[in-house]
C-alpha cells in the first residue's frame, strides 16, 4: 500500500525542435552575453531576453553554476515560472545538467511555491495547513451555496441572484492581484463614504450626484462581501488561487522572523518572464530578495542623441560621445539662467529609430530621436509668424475627442471652455492644407469635427451632439491616429486650469523643474554658481471632494483664496515625480511638467516638458545666447529612420543639458511609467542592477524577426526597449534567410480551412503530393521531410479551431487538438459525461442520443432515427422511447394492433408494407422475430443504465464510470491498443477518471448530481484540463492549438489563422466589475492596453515559426453577410504595400506567393480520405521510482497497466487509509516544528480533518476504519512520538543520477538527525511488521540511503545512514543499515532493469498476489 503512495509522476524528456536541443551541458555552446549572465557573480541581475534567445537555457545554466561553484545548494535556490509545464521542463534540464542527485530542489510555479510555504507555515496566520485548493469553478459552487449569507441589495437581483457571483470571483481575484485586502478595500470605500456625508455637504457649495451615490454604495456592497468571502473560506478551510498569492504575503509581512528564515536560506532567486509577474507576484519576490539582493529575473514585454552631438560644458563644447560620468556640463536652472551640473550616467545603445532634425530661426540644427523629452514654448497669434495653422485634437471628459484646426492653440481651447486639453498633430503652411488635412483624417479615422460646446446655427446640439461622440470611439480612433502620425497623446500642448463648475470637475496637476521664485541680477552675463535647484508640485481645487480625497490621503493642504492648494519643494526631481503620480492617482487630475527655462522679449515664459515627435513647425524651443536662454522659433522639422549609437546623459538635480546649443531633458528618467511595470518597479528597487540583453535568435530565420520586430514597434512606446533605452532588435544565428511570410487570404473560412490542409499536405513530401495532385514541396533546413508533427496551426481563440479539424480530417491527415481546456471536448470524454448526463436527467434526449451512437452500443443508424421519430411523436425522451421499444418488444404487445391493420408504433411501420393484409401471418412473425433480434443491444443498454440509476445513492460518479467501463467491455479495449490515435483515447479516459478521483478525494459529495454539475459550470468556463500529458511532439500528428498554448514551443512550419477584425484583434472585453483606479498600484499603458496585448499575443504566434510563417484570412466567417476586415497586424508585420496586393491583386496557386482562392468548396473536395494509421513508438525510460521498480518485479504486465497504460482503477479503501494517516502525521510534526507543544488531542483532531471517505464504500467499513485510524494514532502517540526529537526534514522528494539518461526519484517521509552527526531515514507503514521481511536488504530502503548519500542530497556516508520502517500497526520500528558496495550494486541493478523495461513485452507473471492486483478482472492471466 505505502508502497504504491511513494510513486511520483514519470519525468520523460523529449528533446528536438519543438522544445529543445538534447545537450550535454559540457558541450552547450553559449554565446557572449549568454555567458555573462550565467557567471554573473552576487547582486540583482535584469535579463532582457526576445523569443528564442536561450533565456530558459541561460536560467538553467545559471542554477547549475551556482551549484557546481559552491555558491549555493539546491535548496538555497529558488526559481520561479508561470506554468506547470515550464516549471517541470526547467527541473528536469537543471536535473539532467547536474552529475549527482538533488533534493527539495525550489524549482515551481508561483502559485505551487506558496502552496507549499502555507502548508508549511500557514498555522502562524491562522491558516488551516491541510487547506483545500478551490479551482474557479468550486469558488463559484461555493459562492452560490452561501450565496445569502452575504450582505448583497444590487449585486443579488431578486430575478437572477447568481448574474454577479463570477464577475464578483473575478473583482475579489483581481483586488488580491494588486494587493489590495479586505481592509484596506473598506477603507478606500469609506473615504468615499466621508466625501458624501451629507451634513458635510450641506456646509460645501459642492454638490454631490445620486450616481455617486449609488456607486460608492455598490462598492460598500462588495467590501463587505469581499471580506464574508474571506471569513467564510477561513472557516470551512478553503482558498482560492489568488489566495496563495495574498496569504503569503500577509505572512511574511506580518511574522518577520519566517520571512527572515527564508530570506536566509534562499541565497539566490531566479524568475522568469518576469514581465509576467502581477504586482502582488511582483512584491513576494522582491520581498524575499533581502538584503543579498541576489536576484535574477528574466524578463521581455516584447531615448537619445547622435554621437555627434556636441554638448556645452564650462570650457568648450564637447562631442557626447566622449561625455564621461564626473564631468560638468552646462545646464539650464531656471528664468533664463545657466549654471553647471555633473554628469551622473551616461547610456549609449545602437538602435535603429526615426531621428528627427529641427533648424531655428538663428540657424541652430538639433537632430535627436522622435521620443526624447525636450522643452517647447507654444506661441500664440500674437507671437506667431502669420502663416502656420494647426491640425489638432481635443479631448473632453465625458464625450472623448474631436479635431479642428487654429492658428492658436490655447486661444482655441479657452473659447471651448467645457473642453479639458488639446493636442496639435500637424502644421500647415496655409488655412487650404489644414483644411484638407483636417478632412482626410476626420473621415479616415472617424474623428468628429463638431465643437463639444455649440455654436451659433449650429444643427447638432444637446442629445444629438452627444450621440454624434458616442456614435464613434473616438478614444481609440484618436489612439490610431497618433500612433500612425508619430504623436504622444499624453503630452499636451494646452490645458486648462483646474476648475469646478456644475457636476464638472478638472483638476490639473503642475510638476515645476528647477523652480526660482526671484531673478539673480548679479549673475548677467556669467554662470550661476552653487544655485539652489528645487522642483515643485502644485495642485488647486475648490472641490469639496478633492478636499476629502486628500485629507483622507494625508496630504497636507493649505488654504487658498478659492478653496485648497497642495504646494510641495523637492530637491529630487524623482520624488516630484512620484509625489504628483501620487496626487493624479489621488484625484484623477491631468498631469503637467513645465519648466520656466528661457525668455522671450526679455520675460521669462514657461514651457512644456513634451517629447520631440510633439514639436511642430512655429512652435518655440529654448536655446542657449551667451550667458542666458531664449526661445526660438522651429522654421522647419525633417525626419528619417537609420540605425545609430546614440547617447543619453543622467544630469544631477537639474535635469536637462544643452545640445547643439538647445536645452534639452535628460531622457533617463521619467515622469510617468510604462506599460512594462515590474520592469520598472525592479529597476526602481534596484537601481545598480546589471542589465544583460540577449538578442541573437537561434529558433528562426532573419525575414521572420524582421517582421515580427516590424509589427512590435508598434507597440511603443509600451516596451522595454524604449522604456529603458535597449535595442532588441533579434539577430537571427541562423544562415538561412528563410523564405517570406506567405499570406492565404480565402472568401469563406471553410475554404480557408481546405487550402492551409492543402499547404500541409504539398509541403510534407513528395509522395504524398503527387496522390494530391499539389506541386511543390519543400523540405527543412537540415535536408530532411517535414512530418506531421512539424506543423502547427495557431487559433486566437479554442472555438476558431473547428473548421481546420474538419479539413484536416477530410484531408486524412492525422491532427492533435489538446490545448488547455480540450480533455472534456474530446469524443471519448465526451461519450463518459454523456452518460453520466443519462443518469442524472433521464429526460436529456441530447445526451442519450450520444449514448445510443456509440459504437459498442451496436444499434444500427436505421433504428437510432426510428427510436427518435418514436420519442418525437410521443412528445416523451429518447429514453423513454427506448424503455417502451425494450417493454414493447419482450411482451409482443405491439403485434396485435399491426395483425389487426391498426398500424402500432412506428417502429412496426417498417415491418410492413402497403397492403400488409396480402402478408401471411407467418410472414409477419418471421419479419417481426427479425426486428425483435435488432433490440437486443438496446435491451442490454437500458438495463444497465437501471442499474447504474439504482447505484446512483450508493456509490460516487466515479464509481459507476468504472461500472460502465466494465459492463461495455471498454476497459478491455483500452488496455490492447495499437496506434497512436487508440493511445490517445486510452490517455484521455485515465486523465478524465485522474480529475474524477482527484474531484472525489476533496469533495464529500461526488454523486452523479454534483460530478455532472460541477463539469458543467468547468466546460462553462473554459477551465477543463489540457487533454493529456505527453508532450506534443510525442505524437506524429500537426498540432492545433491556441497561441497562449503555443508559448514557449516552435514548430518549422507555422499558420496564424483567422486573422480578421474582431478575431485578431479580439473585441475588447471589459471586466463585469472593474477596479477602481485609485486601488490599480501596476502602472498602466499610455496606449491602448488591448489592442497592445494583442499585438503581443500575435508577435508571440509568429515567433513560434522557424522556417515558414502562414498568415490566413477568410472575407467571410460563419453566416455573416459581412465582408470582414484583414488583421491591422498582417500590414504591420508584412506592410502596406503586400496588403494591396492581397485586396487588388488576386492570384492563387504560385508557392511563396500571396494566395486568393476564391472559388468554392468543390464537390469532390469533400470526399474524405483516411487518416493513416501509425504505430507506436516505444519511448526510451528517463526516470523510475521503487514504486515503478516493485510493480515492474512483481509482474510486469500491471506495470504496463499502471505505469504505461495508466488504466484507471476503482478507488481503494487502503490507498485512502494509508494517504490520511501520512498527512495527519506530516501535519502534526508540521505543528511541532512551528514551535507549538501540539498533544493527543490535537493529533486526533488532524485525523479528523483529512478524513477521507473516498474509496471505502460501505459506511459501516468507513466507520470500522476511522475507529481504527484513531486507535493507531493514539499508540503512535504514546510510543512514537517523541517532542524532544523533531524530524528535520518532512515529504522530502529527491531525484538520484544513475546514468547520464536514468533518474531515480521518490519521496521520504521522515528525515532525523541523531547522535554522532549520524542520519535516520524514517517510511511510515499501517501495517504490521512482517516476519519475514529482511529489511537488510529491502529494496524501497536502500533507494532511500542512497539518496542520503548522494553528493547533492544529504551527502552523508553509508555508515552513517540508518534506514527504518515504522510499523502503526504495532508501533514498532525495524532499521538497518547499507554498505557502499550494495549501494554501488544498487544503482547497477537499477540501470539494467531499466534496460529490461525498455525492451520488455510485459507478459503477465501469474502468482498470489493476482488475488490482490486491481487490475485482475481484465487479465487474462488471473484465474
Amino acid at each position: 500500500m505505502c508502497a504504491q503512495r511513494k510513486c511520483i509522476r514519470i519525468f520523460v524528456s523529449r528533446y528536438n525542435t519543438h522544445t529543445v536541443a538534447k545537450t550535454p551541458v559540457e558541450e552547450r555552446q553559449l554565446n557572449i552575453d549568454q555567458k555573462k549572465a550565467v557567471m554573473f557573480g552576487k547582486g540583482p541581475l535584469l535579463i532582457i531576453a526576445g523569443a528564442g534567445t536561450g533565456k530558459t537555457t541561460v536560467v538553467t545554466e545559471r542554477i547549475k553554476h551556482l551549484i557546481t561553484s559552491g555558491l549555493a545548494k539546491p535548496s538555497e535556490i529558488l526559481a520561479l515560472t508561470f506554468t506547470e509545464k515550464a516549471s517541470r521542463e526547467m527541473e528536469e534540464r537543471v536535473d539532467m545538467a547536474l552529475p549527482y542527485g538533488t533534493t527539495q530542489m525550489w524549482i515551481s510555479t508561483f502559485h505551487a511555491f506558496c502552496d507549499r510555504i502555507l502548508r508549511n507555515e500557514g498555522i502562524n496566520i491562522g491558516l488551516d495547513p491541510g487547506f483545500r485548493l478551490m479551482t474557479e469553478a468550486e469558488t463559484i459552487l461555493f459562492f452560490r451555496k452561501n450565496i445569502f449569507k452575504f450582505t448583497l441589495n444590487y449585486f443579488r437581483p431578486l430575478g437572477n441572484p447568481n448574474k454577479f457571483i463570477a464577475g464578483m470571483m473575478q473583482h475579489f481575484s483581481r483586488l488580491k492581484d494588486e494587493d489590495v485586502n479586505p481592509s484596506q478595500y473598506s477603507a478606500w470605500v469609506n473615504s468615499k463614504s466621508e466625501i458624501l456625508n451629507p451634513k458635510q455637504i450641506q456646509n460645501s457649495k459642492s454638490k454631490i450626484s445620486n450616481e455617486d451615490k449609488e456607486e460608492t454604495e455598490k462598492y460598500r456592497e462588495l467590501a463587505n462581501a469581499y471580506r464574508t468571502y474571506e471569513e467564510l473560506k477561513v472557516k470551512e478551510g478553503l482558498v482560492d488561487y489568488s489566495d496563495l498569492i495574498s496569504n503569503t504575503l500577509k505572512l511574511f509581512r506580518t511574522r518577520k522572523n519566517i520571512l527572515k528564515r527564508y530570506q536566509e536560506q534562499f541565497k539566490y532567486i531566479l524568475i522568469d518572464e518576469f514581465q509576467d509577474t502581477n504586482f502582488a507576484q511582483n512584491e513576494l519576490a522582491l520581498l524575499l530578495s533581502g538584503t543579498r539582493k541576489n536576484i535574477t529575473v528574466v524578463g521581455d514585454d516584447d531615448q537619445c542623441l547622435p554621437p555627434t552631438a556636441k554638448i556645452a560644458t564650462p570650457t568648450k563644447e564637447v562631442f557626447i560621445k566622449d561625455i564621461r560620468r564626473g564631468d560638468h556640463v552646462l545646464c539650464a536652472v531656471g528664468k533664463g539662467y545657466l549654471s553647471s551640473a555633473k554628469v551622473i550616467a551616461v547610456q549609449k545603445t545602437k538602435k535603429r529609430t526615426r531621428f528627427l532634425t529641427f533648424r531655428t530661426a538663428s540657424g541652430k540644427v538639433l537632430e535627436v530621436t522622435d521620443n526624447h523629452k525636450m522643452f517647447c514654448m507654444i506661441p500664440g497669434r500674437k507671437f506667431g509668424d502669420g502663416f502656420r495653422y494647426y491640425v489638432y485634437v481635443m479631448w473632453r471628459d465625458g464625450m472623448g475627442w474631436r479635431m479642428g484646426i487654429t492658428d492658436d492653440l490655447a486661444q482655441r481651447l479657452k473659447l471651448e471652455r467645457s473642453a479639458d486639453k488639446i493636442v496639435a498633430i500637424r502644421a500647415c503652411r496655409s488655412l487650404e492644407e489644414a483644411r484638407f488635412y483636417e478632412s482626410v483624417y476626420s473621415l479616415t479615422y472617424q474623428i468628429p469635427t463638431y465643437p463639444f460646446k455649440p455654436r451659433k446655427r449650429m444643427i447638432l446640439t444637446g442629445t444629438w451632439l452627444k450621440k454624434l461622440f458616442s456614435t464613434f470611439d473616438t478614444e481609440k480612433n484618436v489612439q490610431r491616429l497618433a500612433h500612425d502620425l508619430g504623436i504622444d497623446l499624453r503630452s499636451h500642448h494646452y490645458c486648462l486650469d483646474g476648475v469646478v463648475r456644475g457636476n464638472k470637475e478638472r483638476i490639473k496637476v503642475i510638476l515645476s523643474m528647477c523652480y526660482r521664485q526671484n531673478r539673480t541680477y548679479w549673475a548677467s552675463g556669467s554662470l550661476l554658481k552653487f544655485p539652489t535647484v528645487l522642483h515643485e508640485v502644485r495642485l488647486e481645487s475648490s472641490s469639496f471632494r478633492i478636499q476629502m480625497l486628500l485629507k483622507r490621503a494625508k496630504v497636507t493642504i493649505i488654504k487658498a483664496k478659492k478653496g485648497l492648494r497642495v504646494r510641495k519643494s523637492f530637491a529630487s526631481l524623482e520624488e516630484a515625480g512620484e509625489f504628483a503620480a501620487h496626487l493624479c492617482t489621488i484625484t484623477g487630475g491631468i498631469f503637467e511638467a513645465r519648466f520656466l527655462v528661457g525668455k522671450r522679449n526679455g520675460m521669462s515664459r514657461p514651457s512644456l516638458v513634451m517629447p520631440a515627435k510633439n514639436i511642430l513647425e512655429g512652435m518655440s524651443i529654448p536655446v542657449k545666447k551667451g550667458y542666458e536662454v531664449i526661445y526660438e522659433k522651429v522654421l522647419e522639422r525633417s525626419e528619417r529612420d537609420k540605425e545609430s549609437d546614440v547617447y543619453d546623459l543622467e544630469i544631477e538635480h537639474a535635469h536637462n543639458f544643452i545640445a547643439d546649443s538647445v536645452v534639452v531633458h535628460n531622457s533617463i528618467y521619467r515622469f510617468r511609467g510604462s506599460s512594462i511595470s515590474n520592469i520598472i518597479q525592479f529597476r526602481k528597487r534596484f537601481s545598480k542592477a546589471k542589465i544583460i540583453v540577449l538578442t541573437k535568435n537561434y529558433r528562426a530565420t532573419k525575414e521572420r524577426l524582421d517582421r515580427s520586430y516590424d509589427l512590435i514597434q508598434h507597440n511603443n512606446p509600451d516596451r522595454l526597449e524604449v522604456a529603458e533605452n535597449i535595442d532588441k532588435k533579434l539577430e537571427s544565428m541562423r544562415r538561412v534567410n528563410g523564405d517570406k511570410v506567405e499570406v492565404i487570404y480565402t472568401d469563406r473560412v471553410e475554404n480557408e480551412a481546405e487550402e492551409v490542409a492543402r499547404q500541409i499536405t504539398r509541403q510534407k513530401s513528395p509522395a504524398r503530393n503527387a496522390t494530391h495532385s499539389v506541386a511543390g514541396g519543400k523540405v527543412k533546413s537540415d535536408g530532411s521531410e517535414y512530418e506531421w508533427k512539424d506543423f502547427a496551426i495557431l487559433v486566437r481563440a479554442n472555438n476558431h479551431a473547428e473548421p481546420f479539424t474538419r479539413a484536416l480530417s477530410r484531408a486524412g491527415i492525422p491532427f492533435q487538438f489538446l490545448g488547455p481546456g480540450q480533455l472534456f471536448r474530446q469524443p471519448e470524454v465526451k461519450d463518459l459525461i454523456a452518460y453520466l448526463k443519462v443518469l442524472y436527467n433521464f429526460q436529456d434526449s441530447v445526451a442519450m442520443y450520444r449514448v445510443l451512437t456509440m459504437d459498442w452500443v451496436g444499434i444500427p443508424a436505421r433504428d437510432v432515427a426510428a427510436i427518435v421519430n418514436e420519442a418525437r411523436k410521443n412528445g416523451i425522451s429518447i429514453f423513454e422511447a427506448s424503455e417502451r421499444f425494450v417493454g414493447l418488444s419482450s411482451q409482443k404487445k405491439f403485434l396485435d394492433p399491426l395483425l389487426a391493420g391498426q398500424g402500432g408504433a412506428d417502429l412496426g411501420k417498417d415491418l410492413v408494407v402497403q397492403g400488409s393484409s396480402d402478408i401471411s401471418t407467418v410472414e409477419l412473425e418471421k419479419r417481426s422475430s427479425e426486428f425483435f433480434s435488432l433490440t437486443v443491444p438496446l435491451e442490454k443498454l437500458v438495463r444497465m443504465i437501471h442499474r447504474h440509476l439504482g447505484l446512483i445513492k450508493k456509490e460516487t460518479a466515479g464509481q459507476i464510470l468504472y461500472y460502465f467501463l466494465q459492463d461495455t467491455g471498454l476497459l478491455m479495449q483500452f488496455t490492447t491498443y495499437k496506434t497512436v490515435k487508440e493511445e490517445r483515447v486510452a490517455a484521455n479516459i485515465a486523465k478524465f477518471f485522474a480529475k474524477l478521483k482527484t474531484y472525489e478525494g476533496e469533495h464529500d459529495d461526488a454523486s452523479v448530481f454534483a460530478v455532472v454539475d460541477w463539469i458543467d459550470l468547468l466546460m462553462n468556463l473554459g477551465e477543463s484540463p489540457t487533454a493529456t500529458d505527453m508532450d506534443w511532439t510525442e505524437n506524429n500528428a500537426v498540432n492545433i492549438l491556441t497561441i497562449h498554448s503555443a508559448k514557449g514551443l516552435e514548430f518549422p512550419v507555422v499558420f496564424l489563422v483567422n486573422l480578421v477584425d474582431a478575431r485578431f484583434p479580439t473585441r475588447e472585453r471589459h471586466e463585469q466589475i472593474p477596479i477602481p483606479d485609485p486601488l490599480i498600484k501596476e502602472i498602466l499603458p499610455i496606449g491602448d492596453f488591448h489592442l497592445e496585448e494583442e499585438r503581443r499575443l500575435f508577435y508571440v504566434g509568429m515567433t513560434r515559426a522557424r522556417d515558414v510563417l502562414y498568415l490566413t484570412a477568410a472575407k467571410f466567417y460563419g453566416e455573416g453577410k459581412r465582408e470582414k476586415k484583414l488583421s491591422p497586424f498582417i500590414g504591420e508585420a508584412i506592410g502596406e504595400k503586400q496588403i494591396s496586393d492581397i485586396r487588388y491583386s488576386p492570384r492563387f496557386g504560385e508557392a511563396g506567393q500571396i494566395t486568393d482562392n476564391t472559388k468554392q468548396l468543390g464537390l469532390l473536395d469533400w470526399a474524405k480520405v483516411e487518416e493513416q494509421e501509425m504505430k507506436l513508438v516505444r519511448q526510451p525510460i528517463t526516470y523510475l521510482s521503487y514504486s515503478q521498480l516493485s510493480s515492474y518485479t512483481t509482474c510486469p504486465l500491471q506495470y504496463k497497466y499502471r505505469y504505461i497504460l495508466k488504466i484507471p482503477v476503482p478507488p481503494s479503501a487502503a490507498l485512502t487509509f494509508g494517504d490520511t494517516m501520512h498527512r495527519t502525521v506530516r501535519a502534526f510534526y508540521t505543528l511541532a516544528l512551528s514551535g507549538e507543544r501540539p498533544t493527543k488531542d490535537t493529533l486526533l483532531g488532524l485525523f479528523e480533518k483529512n478524513w477521507s471517505s473516498f474509496g471505502y464504500g460501505d459506511r459501516v467499513y468507513e466507520k470500522k476504519m476511522k475507529l481504527h485510524g484513531k486507535e493507531l494514532l493514539d499508540g503512535f502517540f504514546e510510543k512514537g512520538y517523541d517532542p524532544n526529537r523533531l524530524p528535520i526534514d518532512l515529504e522530502a522528494s529527491f531525484k538520484i543520477r544513475i546514468t547520464p539518461a536514468l533518474t531515480l526519484g521518490g519521496r521520504i517521509d521522515r528525515v532525523d538527525e541523531i547522535p554522532g552527526g549520524k542520519m535516520e531515514i524514517i517510511d511510515y507503514k499501517t501495517g504490521q511488521s512482517p516476519k519475514g521481511r529482511d529489511v537488510t536488504k529491502d529494496t524501497q530502503l536502500t533507494v532511500y540511503a542512497l539518496a542520503a548519500t548522494e553528493e547533492g542530497i544529504y551527502h552523508k556516508k553509508p555508515e552513517d545512514v540508518v534506514v527504518s520502517f515504522y510499523f502503526f500497526e504495532d508501533q514498532s520500528k525495524v532499521s538497518a543499515t547499507r554498505t557502499r558496495e550494495q549501494l554501488d550494486q544498487m544503482k547497477k541493478d537499477v540501470a539494467m532493469k531499466s534496460d529490461e523495461i525498455s525492451r520488455s513485452d510485459f507478459r503477465p507473471t501469474p502468482g498470489k498476489h493476482c488475488d490482490f492486483c486491481e487490475f485482475r478482472l481484465i487479465c487474462e492471466a488471473w484465474q
